[in-house]
This record gives structure tokens, sequence and C-alpha cells, in this order.
């Protein structure tokens, strides 16, 4: 493990490091301070300063048709022994993700990738000599997997990288007990005592901006009644080493206060999100909120605008001199009532002030192009369909546009949490100390208890691919979920049995339990379609219904409903098969579902 750099050396690499993400850092505080508004830290303030948060509108949207639940996940392998270790895997997986709450860690990192532009996430386990947990992080037990999100403002990489995966250092400041490292095994005592306070220069105001909900007076006695510190934890991987450092805006030391062996998947402690494309020779990604800043900006600054002028409005009672009664009349008249007067256009009521109609246009204009490059958030979020636009063909254009920019974000968000089982996966592969009870079900035979031991592990980890199920994490509206569990039973089911026939008459192997799996894991319904397959003997007891139907490729057959390859043909497919609906088809009926209820519930009022 020899770490050619210098102490001194990998403080200044550190610091200039960072000071290549401060611009980043200090948009990033910018886009948090708009997307939580003008009112988050304010114990009372005047309304009206910050009417329309389209920031919060669009994370409130984004966030949960990325993530709404943990994902599950998939692990397989092209090697043949290691198939049912895989599947293992893969139930291990899942149940650490509900120890963890990786649900939560995921939003979060989303929340990051829109506002920050890059979600880092640290997956490694909590024993002595190897990587220390981010920060306060207390519910973390000795022995478990973890993974933390890190925050941009505690990052740090390779001054002079075009791409983070190519970069010779990596890291992140971290806060932490100046006892434990004392206590702790490898670190150089006489330096950790020379340590300065965590609040003495080491965290600064764009960590304070971030953390604006938190009271700093408060905070900084904590730290000094226990006495924090904080220190860089370097990744250099060309060395596949660990260092530590003191936070270079503190101090700066001759020798290292730690060096160990990396311990970890070859990748490195560090995955990275994003969801918009690449920047050219750049390691950082644009941050979507930097795109939509300027219309949120405008179109408050101009609503503001709007209400003042409606604050202003007033109708004033116009008279000629002598019509004072006349005046007072009118004045005090009840709705209907009638008041006598000689000269009728002797008194008018005349407006003054009120909203101006074209700032009104103008601010229901920056509503929709903010729609616009936010993605199609108010057609994510079902507040309006269209943005502005009135024939059905541009709705659907949009709608469309808005799946498409959906799908590829989701699709990197999926691509992320996948990386980091992979990651996890590797210490379950390699760490004889973690044993990860859980249940599996698989199809066609009943739940059953496992634990991954060290005595289950097979081959190779290179060999195994890690996925996460499509729209696993994402929660089905209820009614839709029922029609694809109906469309599933009335369609796919049955023609998955006669397909099962009629590859056994042709004596081609036919795995039906895993078509009809593949099939609803599609449909996003995996978790109820596999409560059906609980009989161990499906199999024989299909070889023996076949064989008692006398079902024979070379004999034509009465038509019974798909009881035969000829009746099939006879039936033009099952007899029971109902069209499934277009993409087209299905959004047509959803927009006519509210209607259809308000009607019934009309009918029956009536």
């Amino acid at each position: 493990m020899p770490v050619e750099l210098g102490a001194k050396e990998i403080s200044e690499l550190v610091r200039k490091g960072y000071k290549r993400v401060e611009h980043y850092r200090n948009a990033a505080a910018a886009s948090i301070k708009d997307y939580v508004g003008n009112y988050y830290t304010k114990p009372a303030g005047m309304t009206g300063e910050y009417p329309l948060n389209l920031i919060f509108v669009a994370l409130r949207t984004w966030v949960p048709n990325l993530v709404m639940r943990s994902g599950v996940n998939k692990v397989t392998t092209p090697i043949l022994v290691q198939t049912d270790y895989a599947h293992l895997l893969g139930a291990a997986l899942n149940e650490l993700h509900k120890k963890i709450k990786m649900k939560n860690i995921m939003r979060a990192g989303i929340v990051d990738m829109i506002l920050c532009g890059l979600a880092i996430f640290k997956t490694s386990i909590f024993a002595d000599g190897i990587l220390i947990p981010d920060g306060f992080n207390e519910y973390i037990e000795p022995g478990q997997l973890y993974t933390d999100l890190i925050s941009i403002d505690d990052f740090f990489f390779d001054p002079y990288c075009t791409a983070l995966n190519k970069a010779v250092l990596t890291g992140h400041f971290t806060t932490v007990r100046r006892q434990d490292l004392l206590d702790a095994e490898g670190w150089d005592k006489d330096l950790v005592k020379q340590l300065p306070s965590a609040w003495d220069g080491g965290i600064d105001s764009e960590k304070a901006a971030r953390r604006i909900s938190c009271n700093p007076s408060e905070t900084l006695e904590m730290i000094k009644a226990q006495d924090y510190v904080r220190v860089s934890e370097v990744y250099l991987p060309e060395a596949d080493a660990i260092v530590y450092v003191p936070d270079p805006k503190q101090a700066s030391f001759d020798d290292f206060l730690k060096v160990q062996d990396y311990y970890g998947p070859a990748t490195g402690p560090y995955r990275f999100g994003s969801i918009t494309p690449p920047v050219p020779d750049n390691p950082l990604p644009l941050a979507p909120v930097s795109i939509w800043r300027d219309l949120n900006l405008m179109c408050n600054n101009l609503f503001v605008k709007l209400m003042d002028q409606a604050d202003s409005q007033k109708d004033v009672l116009l008279y000629k001199p002598g019509m004072e009664d006349e005046a007072e009349a009118i004045a005090t008249a009840v709705n209907g009532q009638s008041i006598r007067t000689q000269d009728p256009q002797g008194v008018e009521v005349k407006s003054f002030g009120g909203g101006n109609a074209d700032n009104d246009k103008m601010t229901q204009q920056l509503q929709f192009w903010f729609n616009y490059v936010s993605g199609g958030v108010d057609q994510m979020g079902g507040m309006k369909t269209g943005g502005g636009s009135k024939t059905a063909t541009a709705v659907n254009i949009l709608q469309s546009n808005a799946s498409i920019t959906q799908e590829d974000a989701r699709s990197m968000v999926y691509d992320v949490q996948a990386d980091i089982s992979s990651d996890q996966a590797w210490f379950m592969h390699n760490d004889p100390f973690l044993n990860a009870p859980s249940v599996i079900r698989e199809t066609g035979k009943a739940p059953r208890q496992v634990v991954l031991t060290p005595a289950e592990v097979r081959g190779d980890f290179l060999s195994l691919n890690f996925t996460i199920v499509k729209r696993s994490m994402q929660v089905i509206e209820p009614e839709h979920r029922r029609k694809a569990l109906a469309d599933f039973m009335i369609n796919v089911l049955p023609a998955g049995v006669n397909s099962a026939m009629m590859m056994m008459q042709m004596q081609v192997p036919f795995n039906l339990p895993r078509y009809l799996m593949n099939a609803a894991e599609e449909m996003g319904i995996a978790d109820l379609v596999i409560e059906i397959f609980e009989d161990p003997t499906f199999q024989r007891r299909m070889q023996a219904m076949t064989q008692a139907s006398g079902l024979d490729p070379g004999k034509a057959g009465k038509a019974t409903n798909g009881s035969n390859i000829a009746g099939v043909i006879q039936n033009n497919g099952n007899a029971q098969a109902q069209p499934v609906m277009d993409q087209q088809q299905g959004f047509n009926q959803q927009a006519q579902m509210g209607a259809t209820q308000s009607q019934s519930d009309m009918t029956i009022g009536g």
C-alpha cells in the first residue's frame, strides 16, 4: 500500500479540490434557499414575499414519480451454479434496504440531484479500521452495513480531473468525536489531540446555508460539549488506500492522522447520481434547478406585483356638487333598492388600480414555460394536462414527451441504486461476519426462511449482475393496480397456459411460472402474482392434466376453449381473451373515469 504523496501534499490537493467545487456549492445553497422559500427560518413574516414556489412544486412532483418505496433487487448470473446464490443475495439486499430505509436515502439523493446536480452515496461497513460513518449518524450499529448520503458541502475530488471515475483522489470531510479517534486503533494519538474543534474554521458559511433550519449557537454548544473534530477521509485508487488528514481550512500536519488499506469494491466507496446528461470534459453534472431558477424568480416577482396591484384596487363614488343626498343614498343602499334622483349621470362609480391583465397573462405564460423546462411537472403531478394547449393532439404530444423525460430520469435513478446494491452485495459476498436473514418466496414454491452465510457464497463476485426490477420503486394507484391485475388474470394467464400446452406438445421446454412472473414484473404487480404459486407439485399436475386430456400434436380435437392446438386455432386464440388497451385507449379511459363516477353519483343522488 504505497502512498507516494506526503501528508502535506495530500492536504494541499484536498484544499484545491474543495476550492474547485466552491462555485458549485454556492449555487446549490442558493437553490436550496429558493426551494424552502422565505418562511422556513422566520418565526413570523409578512405574506406575499414568495407566493409561487414553483421549485417546491417541481420537487414535490419529481421525487414521488421517481421513488416511492424501496426497489426490488434482482441479481442474475450467467454461471449456472451461482443461480440459487444470486437469488438468495437479492433477497438479502431487499431485507437490508428495508432495515436501513433505502427509500429515504434515495429520495434525499433525488433532491440533491435536482438542487445540487450531484448526489454522492458512500457505502461501507461500520467496523474498526474501516471507513468512518458520516457526521452525526448515531443510528449505525457496529458491524452494520450502511449507505450514507454525502453532502456536496463536504465532498472534494482531484482538482485536475475531467471525470469523477478518473480522479486520482476523492473524499469528504466528516465530523467525529475526538475520543472515538483516540480509542480506535491506528490513529496518531498526538496529532488527534492537536486537531482544532470542528467549528473553528471548519464548518463554513455554505454548510450553514444548507442546514438553515439549525440554530448555529445550539450546534456550536453541542460540538464544543462533545468535542467534535473534523477530518478529511481521502480515497486513493492507485494506492488502494484510505488516508486521513485534517480539514486543510483548519490545519495541516507533516504526518497522516491514519493510513489504512482500502476495504471495499474495486469501484471505490462512492457512487454518483444525476438525472441530467453529462457536461463534456467536466466531472460535475448540471443541476436541473439551475435551468428553472430564473423562471421561478421572474414568476414570483411578477406575481408579487399583481398582488400589490390587487391590494391597491379601490372603487370611488363621484358625484356633482349639490347631489350629496343622492350620493349618500346610493352609497348606503341595499341590493335592489330604488333611489330617486334628478340626474343619474351625476353620480358614478370609478374604479382605480387593480391587477394588470397583461401581467396576469405573463404570469400564466411564465408558469407554462416553467412547466416546459422542468420536464412537464404539471402533467406528471396531475395538476393539469397540456400546459395551456387547446387541442387533444397537443395534449397527447406533451404527455408523451413528459413520459420520455420521466422514464429517462427513472432509468438513471434505478441504475444508481443498482450500483449501490452491487457495493452492498460486495461486503455480503466477502465479509465472513455478515449474516443476512431473509424470507424467499420462489415461483412454484412455498416461502422459506434463509440466511446468507459464508457457506452460501458461490463463485466469483464479478460474474453477478445487479438490477432493480422495473417500476418496483413506484406505488401503483389502486385503480390502475386493479386493472393491471384483472388484465393479467383475464388475458396474460390464459394465454400463458395455452402457450405452455402447445410448447409441451412440441416438446419444447417452457417455464410457465417464470413467464408469468416476467409479465407481472413488467406490469408492476409481481408482489401479488407471486402469491399464486404455492403448489410445489405444479409441474407434475400439469403433466397429469396433459395426459388426461389426451392432447396429441398429431390429432385435431374439438374446439373447447383452448384445450388443444386445433381448438385454439379455430377460436382464433383463447376464447376468454379480452383486447388489451394500447397507450391511447388507456389514456382516454383514464380521462373518462372521473366523469363516469360523477355521473353515477348524480344518478344515485337523483
